[in-house]
């Protein structure tokens, strides 16, 4: 059972949390403490939240996505040591505009940002990292499934500025399109200031291989079980933000329900 997401929350107790977001928010994870959240969305919204962890904290965070409509607008600050595991969920057939600015501003922090959603309507994505500090760690895992009158459209980038020097900003976005009536777009873009990093954006977009799906095929599985398990693989990943097995097989069931499994 969720509660209510109050407009400022700090965490000074390690622990699993399931809330429920209703207006704009602040979380703030204290010095060395280990989070685990449930961000349930529903309703039509228009929110602005930030996150910020202290020194040596970690947060492992899930936004579901159910709304009719959703707007947000989301900025994470992390300090030295700081790690922040944040999935954005979306399973649902209506309109997202959603920006994400994440702040690596100390030494040592890292994030990983994985989005996953099948539609056949309009999502909106801006997604950011940005390494004002060395030694800071950006991952952007971003999975689409574009169905029949989709219009779907990610940006995403990374972000290293000077003075970050060994620092890792790497992104990959995946696009399975079931139909020829729909738009689907990706942009990488990394904006690179500093020498002595690493970065890497990797695209593909496209209908299901017809190799994988003769291989599934040639081991007995039906053309239909086939498409749907090359569905799954490409939700599946967010269920691994969140460490509890209930909440994990949770998300598996409502994926596989979603992908006609």
């Amino acid at each position: 059972m969720s509660t209510q997401l109050v407009n400022d929350v700090t965490f000074e107790l390690d622990g699993y949390h399931e809330l429920e977001v209703t207006s704009d928010f602040h979380i703030m994870v204290e010095k060395n403490k280990q989070i685990e959240l449930l961000l349930n969305e529903k309703g039509n919204l228009k929110i602005k939240g930030q996150i910020t962890l202290d020194e040596g904290s970690r947060c492992n965070v899930l936004f579901m996505n159910e709304c009719d409509d959703l707007q947000m607008d989301l900025e994470i600050h992390q300090k030295r040591d700081s790690n922040i595991q944040a999935g954005f969920y979306e399973l649902n057939e209506n309109t997202s505009m959603i920006n994400i600015q994440s702040h690596l501003d100390e030494e040592g922090a890292s994030v990983t940002l994985v989005k996953s959603s099948i539609t056949n309507a309009k999502k909106r994505y801006d997604i950011e990292c940005i390494h004002h500090a060395p030694h800071t760690h950006s991952e952007m895992k971003n999975f689409e499934i574009s169905n029949e009158n989709a219009d779907y459209k990610i940006r995403a980038c990374g972000t290293i500025e000077k003075g970050a020097y060994q620092s890792q900003s790497h992104q990959m976005s995946r696009i399975l399109t079931t139909s020829d009536h729909q738009r689907s777009e990706a942009i990488p873009v990394l904006l690179i200031d500093e020498n002595d990093v690493a970065a890497s954006h990797a695209n593909s977009m496209g209908k299901m291989d017809d190799d994988y799906l003769y291989y599934l095929k040639s081991r007995g599985i039906k053309e239909e079980q086939a498409r749907e398990l090359l569905t799954l693989s490409y939700l599946l990943p967010i269920s691994e933000i969140l460490d509890r097995e209930e909440t994990k097989e949770m998300l598996t069931q409502k994926i596989r329900s979603r992908a006609g499994l």
